[in-house]
């Protein structure tokens, strides 16, 4: 098949398909269903051996909802940075399309973000430190990494204010996936100086999005070489959550010893923003011995708290840095739908970043924004 001459020999049509298709939660042979083609056209279009032709194309645009210049503008002209490895937590607990549908998702927001960023200033990243820790550190290692990282951060003695306003203004990009599968949790994946952190927003539950955001912040500091579903690291960055939210010099004295007073336990919780299972992981790892943590876990699979805890803190922390970078350039005379359109992305997926549907609750005490000027 000939290359349509509306279609620049250099641009990689291949690769955008396939990232448009993941993003629809569509395998080859469903796309190619609904566009009138072969499963066979659809594999060759995204090894790059084939092109569409302008009606074909037309109709895959159309299909997955994106416009026809999402797959035909360069990347150079994108500026779009290599991703690295997603640190999905298992690769058995979801399926491969529905990781893949996330990791596609994660790359929209990464180009959005890049889009954003010629004309916004935004914060300067920061997340990495030079901790130089192996990959087997020990529990003391990482309570050090997680007493650094506030310290190198200005995050006051006490609970966290919220977690995900500190790290956007460290420079990390978040974002809701309202359609992920709520079984990926969180994931996060560097692009280019950048991460991109994504909480799949299944429970409007604030302790969870906020031990999510701490745990992801783990993986970005702790772990310079993603690897999906290793629990050592899993595990890791599950220690790194717990140092960073419940610094223990501040929270020993706090947590059960022995018997566990269900009553202070409820109030340490809505002080802390941590989940009561969170707090009982934190009191194991420094001082509660393991039959009083298995006993605790017991009474919470008993009074079905696995699942539902008691002790609503509110809805989900919610990313503020690109729908307030967003809103700044539509003050400034640049529409949304105009950002989208240069971007080459479906004003559908900008409506979901800006997430204006919902409310942003108030901090635990006082939040933490930082956003600069339009260029």
């Amino acid at each position: 098949m000939s290359r349509p001459s509306s279609i620049p020999a250099s641009v990689p049509v291949a690769g955008r398909l396939r990232l448009a298709r993941q993003a629809a939660g569509l395998r080859q042979v469903e796309l190619a269903h609904r566009v009138g083609v072969s499963p066979a056209s659809i594999s060759q279009y995204e090894h790059g051996t084939h092109q569409p032709s302008p009606p074909v194309l037309q109709r895959i645009a159309f299909t997955l909802g994106f416009p026809v210049e999402f797959f035909v503008r360069p990347a150079s002209a994108a500026g779009e940075a290599d991703a690295s490895p997603a640190f999905f937590r298992s690769l058995r607990a979801a399926p491969q399309i529905e990781r893949d549908r996330a990791s596609a998702h994660a790359w929209l927001v990464s180009r959005l973000a890049a889009a954003i960023e010629r004309r916004v200033k935004l914060p300067a990243c920061d997340v990495r430190l030079d901790l130089d820790l192996s990959a087997h550190a020990s529990r003391e290692e990482i309570e050090e990494a997680a007493a650094t990282a506030r310290k190198a951060w200005g995050v006051p003695a006490g609970p966290v204010a919220n977690v995900v306003r500190l790290l956007e203004s460290r420079g990390a990009i978040f974002s809701l996936f309202h359609e992920g599968d709520p079984r990926l949790y969180a994931f996060s994946q560097w692009y280019g100086g950048r991460p991109v952190v994504v909480l799949c927003a299944d429970k409007e539950d604030r302790a969870l999005s906020r031990w999510d955001a701490a745990h992801e912040l783990g993986h970005l500091v702790l772990h310079t070489e993603p690897e999906a579903g290793n629990q050592r690291l899993e595990h890791q960055a599950h220690e790194f959550a717990a140092a960073f939210l419940l610094p223990a010099e501040e929270i020993r004295s706090h947590l059960p010893k022995e018997r566990v007073d269900w009553t202070y336990m409820r109030e340490l919780k809505k002080t802390w923003g941590v989940s009561l299972q969170a707090l009982l992981f934190r009191a194991r790892t420094i001082g509660l011995p393991e039959r009083a943590y298995q006993r605790a876990m017991r009474y919470l699979s008993a009074q079905g708290w696995r699942l539902d805890e008691p002790v609503k803190l509110g809805p989900t922390e919610r990313p503020t840095l690109l729908p307030k970078a967003l809103e700044l350039l539509e003050r400034n005379g640049l529409p949304g739908e105009t950002l989208a359109r240069e971007a080459g992305l479906p004003e559908r997926f900008l409506h979901s970043v800006l997430d204006r549907q919902h409310e942003e609750p108030p901090p635990f005490p006082s939040g933490v924004s930082r956003l600069g000027s339009v260029r």
